[in-house]
Order: structure tokens, then sequence, then C-alpha cells
């Protein structure tokens, strides 16, 4: 048996995978809508990288 992990099946990884994209781009698409930031591209970085 192969091992994922924390998670128990290939399934459960990709459903994972999918769910953190989807709440990064609600992110994108809130962002876009609310204007510019003032934050650097490091800034933006250190704050989505540990949802990656």
């Amino acid at each position: 048996m192969q091992e994922f992990g924390e998670y128990n099946s290939k399934n459960e990884l990709v459903s994972d995978l999918i769910r953190r994209a989807k709440a990064i781009n609600e992110k994108l698409k809130s962002a876009e809508a609310n204007g510019f930031t003032d934050q650097s591209p490091e800034e933006m970085l250190q704050e989505f990288k540990p949802h990656l």
C-alpha cells in the first residue's frame, strides 16, 4: 500500500489540492475586485506560500 502522508488515499490528496486551489482563486478574485495592494511581491509570496 502506498503512503500519502496525512492522507488516506490519492483521492483525499487530490480533493485537498483542489480545495486549496479554489481558496486561492477566491482570494485572487477578491483582490482583483478590490483594486491594487500595497504589498510587495515578496510579502504576497510569504502570505500565500504556507497555504500551498
